[in-house]
């Protein structure tokens, strides 16, 4: 369907009106025959309406500050652009930023003919397919209102690579393509036409962002491969969240000819965070089976303090409520995702001043917690962990780590419900040794907590191996001295990034959620101190190493249990 039913004037008048005059227009029409060309006209000028009339089910709140700005920005058709436009839109997680730049305005521009060929990059080309897909099966099979005012459009191609030929549209038809970040982007064209519209949504990946030389690679990809595919007619748009310090989307921040908004969820913090700090206190205490709801109820009562001074950028898509829960049990996420203010890699990770202490009594198995709750160790469920050196010189501490882990019968090991259980951290030893002295520590640890059971496992990665035939002849001397030897140690070979690793800790520490003895060596807490910019972190790797064997499990290599 096309404007052809309506005279150039009136449809000029009706892509004219301000948005009341335009409804008291439509209520005023009685020959339905004028609706769908109507529809039509208006449509073309008003993305808001386009969304609202044919895609109620997507677009069923109130529109975010991001996506309102979005509809209310537009550029000329393809054909009456003289110069190229770079934008980056950086909005947080939440604001509903894909479902305007990725899904509505391609199909507007493609109804309307204001591009000739899109390409979509995403943080993986499944994930570029997966939109460009959701474009493919609209048009093939339209909503019934979307066919009657545009038109069942004639596709050629694949999903993923097609061409959409619409009635009042391009003429040359528009090209959508799903393309890989990283990949081939130069060389291609449809109808002898480059791609006028860069569609480029998160592509920033998550796996690459501790590799400075990878953020490199994404750089130079988008500047010399994506920014040079394009002519003097095409747009660049990218939408994205700031992840890393100096991901992609932080340095098109500083880029001369990008330009665009930012935006952040919490825009003001609220004014008595001392008040939300008791609420907080009320949300982390592991001893209330109902602390959630105790926490809920602690804000409805006091909801009016606890939002005075705050500003947020969308309710209905993240809450004040919503984003402190956030804050408190995923700082990370919260400045990265929410606030796109991603912490400086170079900061001290750990507030000693939150951390929480208690007292460590092996001799008689129990645990005085920071709250006063004395906890036996033979209710927790334990475990030790090695962390070994080769001995010379200044090398790495070896660190040995034990830790408790207790759950209360109510605390259920839900996500949902926040962490498993109290963690604590009750011994680490940090001393300069040779490899043999290294396992005599640990089989004299052991022995102290022989009869709580614990797991125990050590790093056999690489050189740090420190099972084999000296730890077995150990073994078989120990049996022979009538001493207990059945330990049951395990050797792991490790992937994951240690930072990475020591800095999920965070927010359990910060919550309380883990204590530890108020014994621990000095070096330890110069450790915590310093992270991630210490001189060493051994101590801290043991301590995440020996929750890590009581809360989670990756293949090991071997395993000196004997019977």
């Amino acid at each position: 369907m096309t404007t052809t039913a309506l005279e150039s004037d009136l449809v000029a008048a009706i892509e004219a009106m301000a948005e009341a005059e335009f409804a008291e227009f439509w209520d005023a029409l009685e020959d339905e025959q004028a609706w769908y060309p109507v529809l039509y006209a208006r449509c073309r000028v008003d993305k808001q309406l386009f969304a609202r009339v044919f895609f109620p089910e997507r677009f069923e709140l109130d529109w975010s500050p991001v996506q309102e700005h979005f509809l209310a920005t537009g550029l000329p058709p393809w054909r009456e652009r003289s110069a190229q436009t770079k934008r980056r839109w950086v909005a947080p997680r939440g604001s509903a930023k894909s479902s305007v730049k990725s899904f509505l305005e391609p199909l507007h521009d493609i109804l309307y003919g204001r591009e000739v060929c899109i390409h979509v990059y995403s943080t993986g080309y499944r994930l570029a397919e997966m939109l460009v897909k959701d474009l493919h099966a609209v048009l093939v099979e339209p909503p019934p209102l979307l066919a009657a005012v545009y038109g069942r459009p004639r596709i050629s191609g694949t999903q993923t690579n097609f061409v959409a030929l619409v009635s009042g549209g391009e003429e040359l038809g528009t090209a959508v393509v799903a393309m890989s970040f990283g990949g081939d982007a130069r060389g291609y064209k449809h109808a002898g036409k480059r791609p006028s519209k860069f569609i480029l949504d998160d592509t920033v990946n998550p796996k690459h962002l501790k590799n400075p030389e990878k953020r490199a690679e994404q750089w130079s990809f988008l500047q010399k491969d994506i920014g040079r595919a394009g002519w003097g007619y095409s747009c660049f748009e990218l939408v994205g969240t700031i992840q890393h310090p100096d991901d992609l989307v932080a340095r098109l921040l500083k880029a001369p000819d990008w330009s665009g908004e930012v935006w952040k969820n919490l825009i003001a913090w609220p004014k008595n965070m001392a008040l939300w700090e008791k609420c907080r206190e009320i949300w982390a205490d592991l001893t209330d089976p109902n602390r959630l709801e105790a926490a809920r109820t602690f804000y409805r009562a006091h909801q009016n303090l606890l939002e005075e001074g705050a500003q947020v950028l969308w309710p209905q898509g993240r809450s004040l409520w919503e984003l402190m829960l956030t804050y408190w049990a995923s700082p990370a996420a919260f400045w990265s995702e929410d606030q796109n203010q991603p912490r400086d890699a170079d900061a001290a990770l750990f507030d000693l001043e939150r951390v929480r202490r208690c007292k460590v009594s092996l001799a008689t198995g129990t645990v005085t917690t920071s709250r006063g709750l004395r906890v036996s160790l033979s209710d927790c469920r334990t475990a030790i962990w090695l962390d070994p050196s080769s001995g010379k010189g200044r090398a790495d501490y070896p660190a040995l780590a034990l830790v408790a882990r207790w759950r209360p019968a109510h605390v259920s090991g839900s996500p949902a419900n926040g962490p498993g259980g109290l963690t604590l951290v009750l011994a680490v030893e940090m001393v300069r040794r040779q490899p043999s002295a290294q396992q005599t520590a640990l089989w004299s640890l052991w022995e102290r907590v022989a009869n709580l059971r614990p797991k125990v496992g050590t790093d056999e990665t690489g050189t740090q191996a420190l099972l084999g035939e000296s730890f077995a002849r150990q073994q078989e001397e120990r049996r022979r001295a009538g001493k207990v030897y059945q330990m049951p140690v395990q050797g792991y070979t490790l992937h994951q990034n240690k930072e990475d690793r020591i800095s999920s800790l965070e927010p359990d520490i910060h919550n309380g959620w883990i204590e530890f003895a108020d014994d621990l060596p000095g070096e330890f807490w110069e450790q915590m101190r310093d992270f991630p910019n210490g001189a060493f972190d051994d101590g801290l790797d043991a301590v995440e190493r020996a929750i890590w064997l009581l809360t989670g499990s990756i293949p090991h290599v071997d395993s000196y249990s004997r019977g």
